[in-house]
Parts: C-alpha cells; structure tokens; sequence
C-alpha cells in the first residue's frame, strides 16, 4: 500500500505545517547571514586600522586610501570598497610644504591599485585625489603626516585650494 504525498499531507497536516517552517527558517538564516556579511563590510569602513589611512565616500561607492610599504619602497594603496572603479579613474597629486609637487599613476594589483611611482620619505603633503574621468572627475584633498594646525602643512593645506599642475 502505498501513499502519494498528497494523501500523506490529508491525513498527517502537520507535516505540511512542519515542512514550511523549515523551508521558512532556511531562508530566513540565509537572509540574516547575507546581511551580517554586508553589515561587517560596512563596519569596516568606519574602523581606520591606521592613523595614515583614509576613507573617501563617493557617490556610487568607497575607497581607502593610504600609504603602505612594498619590498623596499613605500607606495600609495587605494582599496576600493564599495562601488566599481577603473586603475585608469585614479591620480594623485602631491603638493608638499617646500613647494615640490609629484603625480602619481596607478596599476592594479589583486583587488587593490598601488602607485606605480614611490612615494618619497617625509609623509608630509597634502595629495590631491582625482576619481573619475575627465567631466565626470571628483577631487578629494587628503592630508599625511604632520600636525596640520601649525607646520608647514597649515600653509600647504591653505595653497591646495588651487590644484597643482601635474608634471608633464
């Protein structure tokens, strides 16, 4: 003797009831843990796990930017986070206290964009972050090392307002 399932579900209705609070909690826990997954990557934008470490919020996404060493030189990372970007979107240009100025072109490593050129030793500049491509450019005014309020980079932050002409 055997039973279709339909027979099944008319003479043990529980089952039924059973089967759907499964199915119901499966999707349930698989929402939630969705959406620890995205609230942890959201949480990580608003720790800085380094004092040269800097957050930019865009319009359609985020990027970290700092500066880290590799081998034996220390270049730009930008990280993007949240959002699409292309190597070809970013440049930097830095403006340091003595008036010297150095552009800064980016090539994809992994999923992070690292400075093809070095980034010379003192940290101290204001760089000048440009994401985007020509009408559709966004500029961001980031500054490294030093105590902005007096220094060198007091003057230098007051002078970023004019964006420095990259070196041809």
């Amino acid at each position: 003797m055997t039973l279709t399932f339909a027979t099944y579900v008319f003479t043990y209705p529980w089952v039924l009831t059973i089967a759907f609070f499964a199915i119901a909690g499966g999707v349930i826990g698989a929402m939630i843990w969705s959406w620890q997954l995205r609230a942890d990557k959201i949480a990580a934008l608003y720790t800085d796990p380094d004092p040269e470490t800097r957050c930019i919020y865009l319009d359609n996404g985020t990027l970290r930017l700092d500066i880290i060493r590799r081998r034996a030189a220390w270049r730009f990372r930008v990280k993007p986070l949240l959002g699409l970007l292309q190597v070809e979107d970013i440049t930097i240009v830095t403006l340091r206290p003595d008036g010297s100025s150095e552009t800064f072109t980016f090539e994809k490593r992994g999923r992070d964009f690292l400075s093809i050129t070095k980034v010379h030793l003192p940290h101290v500049f204001v760089a000048h972050l440009s994401v985007g491509h020509a009408e559709r450019s966004r500029e961001f005014v980031v500054s490294f090392g030093g105590d902005r309020a007096r220094g060198g980079l007091h003057d230098v932050a007051r002078r970023s307002k004019v964006k420095p002409r990259p070196e041809d």
